[in-house]
């Protein structure tokens, strides 16, 4: 028996790909409905991978919130709530809840980051920094986590076996409670496109990646930075929304200024210097006694990059 196939379906919004994964269950288990009296009764359908009706309808219901949310938080569309705070209209925070919740979480970021990450460094509102992050954790958590819940009574198996989406390379990321499948993530190298620098293994949470390699150098950087630069940051969260938001705030405060910050706030990092060396502050809590990231062995091998690798545990 082959293993049931990944559904992977592509949508684009906030121009950038977003990738719905959704993993059916494996064609070699078993699994039987158990009736109320205890005994066995036929063989529950397993969904195998192709689409259906209920797939569709769950990628239809994604891309419509996606596009919601880009219609009002884009800072490139004229007629978006961001766009009129802009020009001076804060109406929207009396009659908008979700705008209201992006501006407080824009906020609070801004006070726990110490203006680290802040959405008003170019001057005018743009919480985009916040949005990614926000719209995917919450696209992902009301339409693909349910996929992974069992039943009300719990006798049958969930819909999917686990589901992902990926926007722009951040994942929101879970597995059904009854299944030890992990998700292999692997970390891009900043330096070498297209090579892995690293990879983690996870069943449930968030990988956020801030760097410089695709969009340069387009966000505000702190004095410490130019002394001791990063080219790019990873975060591993249970929140995309979070991760996404420390990526950020960790890359532009520099190495010294990140692993502090690490430290300071429990945060599990993956940190790149421009030279290829890596610094990893993890969680032992996150790890279970192993590390959450595993360095590349073409890392290694490949003389041009040459580095060392410091790590950092949080005892």
């Amino acid at each position: 028996m082959m293993p049931a196939a990944m559904f992977v379906r592509v949508i684009h919004m906030m121009d950038i790909p977003f990738t719905i994964m959704i993993k059916p269950w494996d064609r070699r288990s078993t699994y039987r409905e158990e009736r109320r009296d205890g005994s066995e009764g036929r063989e529950a359908q397993r969904w195998q991978g192709e689409s259906s009706p209920h797939v569709e309808s769950v990628v239809s219901s994604i891309g419509e919130l996606l596009n919601d949310i880009d219609e009002r938080f884009s800072p490139y569309r004229a007629d978006s709530l961001v766009s009129m705070a802009r020009r001076g209209d804060w109406n929207a925070l009396l009659c908008d809840p979700e705008f209201h919740e992006v501006y407080a979480r824009s906020a609070l970021a801004r006070q726990v980051t110490h203006a680290s990450f802040d959405a008003f460094a170019q001057g005018a509102y743009d919480p985009t920094g916040i949005v990614k992050g926000w719209a995917i954790e919450k696209a992902f958590r009301r339409f693909l986590r349910p996929l992974t819940y069992t039943s009300g009574n719990g006798s049958e198996r969930p819909f999917a076996e686990a589901v992902a989406l990926n926007g722009g390379g951040d994942m929101q990321l879970a597995v059904a409670q009854c299944s030890d499948f992990r998700w292999n993530i692997g970390i891009e190298s900043p330096v070498a496109p297209g090579e892995l620098i690293a990879r983690c293994h996870l069943q449930d949470g968030a990988v956020a990646t801030s760097g410089f390699s695709k969009r340069g150098h387009h966000i505000v950087t702190s004095p410490e930075f130019d002394v001791h630069p990063l080219s790019q940051v990873t975060i591993l969260s249970e929140s995309l929304t979070d991760a996404d938001m420390w990526s950020t705030a960790c890359l532009s405060s520099g190495e010294l200024g990140a692993v502090d910050m690490a430290r300071r706030n429990g945060l599990t990092m993956l940190a790149i210097r421009p030279d290829a060396r890596l610094v990893a502050f993890e969680l032992p809590s996150l790890a279970h006694g192993t590390p959450c990231f595993e360095v590349s062995d073409s890392m290694d091998s490949n003389p041009s990059h040459a580095r060392m690798s410091t790590s950092i545990r949080k005892e």
